[in-house]
């Protein structure tokens, strides 16, 4: 298979870029023209009132900048040992 050149590369991605907003044009319109269901949105309320499970301590912020981070290192986005004591801390799961 060959590789494509870098005007077709633009192409690709000048072509992803308006797919995105005529998708994202048809989800907005789907959204909408649909009719707001007052009982599926009691029932999602009445799930998170009957949740009897620990309380949260925290945000959730630092989790998710852990993802990040590893995500990035898995991408090669950042190298491995990149980062001072609080980014280990993250990686091994202390806050």
């Amino acid at each position: 298979m060959k590789s494509p050149t870098p005007e077709e590369q633009w192409q690709l991605v000048r072509l992803r870029d308006e797919t995105a907003r005529v998708l994202d044009h048809m989800r907005r319109e789907a959204l909408r023209g649909m009719p707001y269901r007052w009982e599926e949105v009691d029932t999602l309320l009445q799930l998170a009132e009957h949740y009897d499970g620990p309380p949260r301590t925290d945000s959730g912020l630092v989790e998710m900048q852990r993802w990040f981070m590893l995500a990035a290192k898995r991408q090669g986005l950042m190298s491995a040992n990149n980062g001072d004591a609080s980014n280990r801390r993250l990686e091994d799961g202390v806050e």
